[in-house]
């Protein structure tokens, strides 16, 4: 068994029910609960570099629902 839910909503947070039927009876319902991954960030332009400092600027994708982003950095020591 197998279903393709479409028309979803990224960043939407959904529960599905599965029930076994047969004969008029109903088994319990198996449920999940899925959110589906915003979009990446897309990068305004290329980074302005300087000795001491480096500017990214970005946007969020259209009709995403990022709430919000992390930077993380770190120096590459090889």
């Amino acid at each position: 068994m197998s279903h393709t839910l479409t028309g979803l909503t990224n960043g939407q947070t959904y529960t599905i029910s599965i029930v076994a039927t047969t004969n008029g009876l109903s088994s319990a319902p198996v449920q999940a609960t899925v959110g589906l991954v915003p979009s990446a960030p897309v990068l305004d332009s290329t980074p302005t570099v300087t000795t001491t400092t480096i500017t990214i600027s970005g946007s969020v994708p259209s009709g995403s629902v990022v709430t919000g982003y992390v930077v993380q950095w770190q120096r590459d020591t090889s």
